[in-house]
């Protein structure tokens, strides 16, 4: 055993030393990072982080759980020992059971197919943690039943916080099992995490439940909440791909057409642009509309630390909202050098909904062409840490500290609307780049590291991806990017796990 340890370590050492020195651009794939990690308390739901830029990522497991008993015809009930478990219709009874409608983000549309709509629901939430929704207990069911309400389906998913009797409630209201292939959007999958099975606890085989986005190639690709890391302890809303190992059961509720055909929404707004020069008259366009009456309409603009600068709070109390009537009071022409955040939002019975939402930076001189810069990657070998820059200077001072020079890595937009912070951890001796201010902030609240600032932009227009790998077996350097593919492939052969487009690169100017 310990001869088959030190291979493989030895194995990720060469792997990692070995890496090429300039990458090249390869767009083959498109799936977001991943990390796994075990996660023992509460409902022991499976640790998932979400993707730098919300779309699905990709699970391999290889352990085999299905659970006995399994009818697999399509559309027939299950005849499973767990079936015959009650449960109630009154949410105010179900024990452990929340709703929390009140926390979700809107800017979805509703068409009346309920399939469509409770995804709908769910992809607006992408990367909202528990807090943000209020919820206070282990939540993946409470917000499957939470996006079906606000689908106008509650009925076909009846609330219940208990994966075993959410399942049941929603068998009792005409939902069907099917198999997995025939799995499809809108359906629910029932996850069993086979290292805490009971026998004398029947809810210790439903562990998780999901909504289905996608199945394909073998993979069903979903999106839950509560999906938890050792950087998400409390969980957060993701899109995740699986391959079927864990998967127990395949559910598809029995979703009715709705009347209602819109949410809230936003239209006509005018952007500002990326590079606004100082002292600029920037006119507010766009309407908000509803069929429920508007509580509140907010449109403000906000400084990088999320505090409002300039904008005005209205009260419509009506089903529609023309934006011009605020122009005067968010004065873009006052805002002083830096980059801001123009944001609308509204209020719907007691609901904020996020409809609008563009960065921006206020500058002496706008450039007329994004200058591409080059990004300098090099490696240090008693940490395996690969370390980037667009800094000359950083750069020389390493080499001359014994970093080995692997010369450009890729080219960086000099701006854009997504910055990729910049973290360093004293204690693994390790830095970590992300675009998301959620696991910037998660990082350095939690786990002891420090922010070092915005370390280069990613194209919004996304050209060249950068793909993001990981090793579980090391702690500094654990974490790699490059823009060729199959150096990224590479290290999946070699114990690394792919975890898809970290952010993105411009070509060349």
């Amino acid at each position: 055993m310990r001869k088959r340890i030190l291979l493989l370590t030895t194995a990720f050492i060469i792997a990692v030393s070995s890496l090429p020195g300039v990458a090249f651009a390869d767009t083959d794939v498109d799936i977001n990072e991943i990390s796994v990690s075990t996660d023992s308390s509460g409902d022991s739901e499976r640790g998932l982080t979400g993707g730098t830029d919300g779309s699905d990522q990709a699970v391999d497991v290889t352990v085999s759980t299905d659970a006995e008993g399994q009818d697999e015809t399509d559309g027939k009930k299950n005849k499973s020992k767990d079936t015959e478990v009650t449960a109630t219709d009154a949410d105010e009874n179900l024990v452990g059971t929340q709703s929390r409608t009140s926390g979700f983000v809107g800017g979805y549309k509703l068409t009346g197919n309920g399939a469509t709509d409770i995804l709908n629901v769910a992809y607006a939430q992408i990367d909202r943690k528990r807090k943000d929704f209020g919820y206070t207990e282990d939540w993946c069911a409470d917000f499957v039943s939470d996006c079906a309400k606000l689908a106008g389906n509650a009925s076909a998913i009846p609330a219940d916080g208990l994966v075993m009797t959410l399942r049941t409630g929603v068998i009792k209201a005409g939902g069907t099992y099917q198999t997995k292939a025939n799995a499809r959007p809108g359906d629910l999958i029932i996850f069993d995490w086979p290292d805490n099975d009971d026998p004398n606890h029947p809810a210790t085989y439903y562990d998780h439940v999901e909504i289905v986005c996608e199945n394909s190639g073998g993979y069903i690709t979903c999106i839950g909440g509560n999906t938890r890391t050792s950087t998400y302890p409390e969980g957060v809303v993701s899109k995740t791909k699986y391959a079927t190992t864990y998967i127990k059961e395949v559910i598809r509720p029995n979703y009715k057409q709705t009347t209602q055909t819109e949410a809230p929404s936003i239209s006509g707004v005018k952007d500002p642009p990326l590079q606004m020069k100082k002292g600029t008259f920037f006119e507010v366009h766009g309407t908000v509309t509803c069929q429920k009456k508007l509580q509140e309409v907010e449109v403000y603009v906000y400084d990088e630390k999320g505090k409002k600068v300039t904008g005005k709070t209205v009260h419509p109390k009506a089903t529609f909202f023309d934006l011009h009537t605020v122009d005067d009071d968010v004065l873009f022409s006052d805002l002083p050098l830096g980059r801001f955040e123009y944001r609308i939002s509204a209020t719907v019975e007691g609901a904020p909904y996020k409809l609008y939402s563009k960065w921006f930076h206020v500058v002496q001189k706008p450039s007329s062409t994004i200058k591409a810069v080059p990004m300098y990657r090099l490696f240090y070998g008693p940490t395996l840490e690969h370390f980037y820059t667009s800094s000359t200077h950083e750069r020389d001072v390493l080499i001359e500290r014994g970093w080995r020079d692997e010369g450009i890595g890729w080219y960086a937009p000099e701006d854009s609307n997504t910055p990729v912070f910049r973290l360093y951890n004293p204690v693994l001796k390790d830095h970590h780049y992300t675009t998301s201010v959620f696991e910037r902030d998660s990082l350095t609240e939690r786990s002891g590291w420090i922010y070092e600032g915005i370390g280069w932009y990613s194209d919004d227009e996304k050209t060249v991806p950068l793909y993001r790998c990981f090793n579980p077996f090391i702690t500094s350097g654990a974490h790699h990017y490059t823009t060729a593919n199959n150096e990224a492939q590479h290290l999946v052969t070699v114990g690394w796990k792919h975890e898809g487009i970290a952010w993105y690169g411009v070509k060349k100017s």
